[in-house]
């Protein structure tokens, strides 16, 4: 994640723009403008903006024009892609464990005596 400043006046995404980040209102306020340059909404401290073009549909879905100075952080699509080196070793070690379990489930199975069910199909089949 990082710190990013905006300058009033400034877009801070534009419609149709493919989307990269999503961006988390520190200080400052912003428009919401929709295709045809409407405001219809606005953002500040606390909100959150650009979630649908990074997650969704790739494509900005409106531009957002700083009314004031602004200090947003700034999340890439790429620090939501997850790590399997940052994976859990837990969890990791729980598949192992599960793995290992069906292998040996699948053995006793293999070497058991059949059912009596499975024997009597063995016999008609």
């Amino acid at each position: 994640m990082s710190e990013v400043e905006v300058e009033a006046g400034a877009n801070v995404i534009t419609l149709d723009d493919y989307g990269t980040a999503i961006y988390f209102v520190e200080q400052g306020d912003a428009d919401v403008l929709q295709e045809g340059g409407e405001a219809n909404e606005s953002v500040g401290p606390g909100d959150v903006f650009g979630e649908i073009g990074l997650l969704l549909t790739g494509q900005r879905t409106a531009t957002v024009v700083a009314l004031t100075p602004m200090r947003l952080l700034s999340l890439s699509g790429s620090g939501l892609r997850p790590n399997p080196s940052n994976a859990c070793p837990r969890s990791n070690a729980r598949s192992a464990a599960s793995a290992s379990s069906a292998r040996a489930d699948a053995t006793r199975r293999r070497d058991s005596p059949p059912s009596p069910v499975a024997a009597a199909k063995l016999e008609l089949g």
